[in-house]
C-alpha cells in the first residue's frame, strides 16, 4: 500500500475530526451553560423569595407604624384633654379659695360685729329703760336676720370648703394621670 503523506493525512482527517472535536468542545460549553442558568435560575429563585419576604417585613413594620401613630394621636388628644381638665380644676381651685376666704373674712367681720352689737344691746339696758319695747322688738327682728344670713353664709362657706375639697381630689388624680400618661 502506498503511503500517506503526513500533510496529506492530515487535509484529509482534519475537515473530518476538527468538526467532530469542535462539537464535543461546544458541547461541553453548552453543558457548562446549561449548569450556569441551573445555578443562576436557583439564584434568581432564592433572590425571589428574600424579595417576597423582605416585602413582607417591609408591610408588616409599616401596619405597625400606622398603629403605632394612631396610638400616639390618642395618646396626645387624651393628655391634651388631661392637661385642660388640670388647668380648669385648678382654676376652679383658685376661684373657690378665694370665695372661701372672702366668706370667712366677711364672717369674722360679722362675728365681730355681733359682739359689739350684743355687748351694745344687753339685757342691762332693759332694765335702765332707755329701750321701747318696740324698739326691743325691732333688736330682736335685726338680730334673728343677721343670725340667719350667717347661718346661711356658714352652710355656703361648708359646702365652698367640701367642694373645695373635692377639688383637690379630683386635681391629684388629674396630675397622677398626667403623670401616667
Amino acid at each position: 500500500m502506498a503511503r500517506l503523506d503526513p500533510r496529506r493525512l492530515a487535509q484529509l482527517l482534519i475537515p473530518v475530526v476538527l468538526p467532530l472535536l469542535l462539537g464535543a468542545a461546544a458541547n461541553r460549553d453548552l453543558e457548562g451553560h446549561k449548569k450556569r442558568i441551573e445555578v443562576e435560575k436557583k439564584d434568581l429563585s432564592r433572590l425571589r423569595h428574600k424579595e417576597t419576604s423582605v416585602a413582607d417585613s417591609l408591610d408588616k413594620i409599616q401596619s405597625d407604624l400606622t398603629q403605632r401613630s394612631k396610638e400616639i394621636e390618642l395618646a396626645n388628644a387624651k393628655l391634651s384633654s388631661i392637661t385642660g381638665e388640670l388647668k380648669r380644676k385648678e382654676a376652679e381651685a383658685e376661684r373657690l379659695a378665694a370665695s372661701t376666704a372672702a366668706r370667712l373674712a366677711m364672717l369674722e367681720k360679722r362675728a365681730a360685729a355681733l359682739y359689739r352689737w350684743s355687748r351694745a344691746g344687753s339685757s342691762w339696758i332693759v332694765l335702765n329703760g332707755n329701750v321701747s319695747p318696740n324698739s326691743l322688738l325691732q333688736r330682736q327682728h335685726y338680730l334673728r336676720a343677721a343670725l340667719a344670713f350667717d347661718r346661711d353664709l356658714r352652710a355656703k362657706l361648708a359646702e365652698e370648703s367640701q367642694r373645695q375639697s373635692e377639688v383637690h381630689e379630683e386635681l391629684a388624680e388629674k396630675r397622677e394621670e398626667l403623670a401616667a400618661q
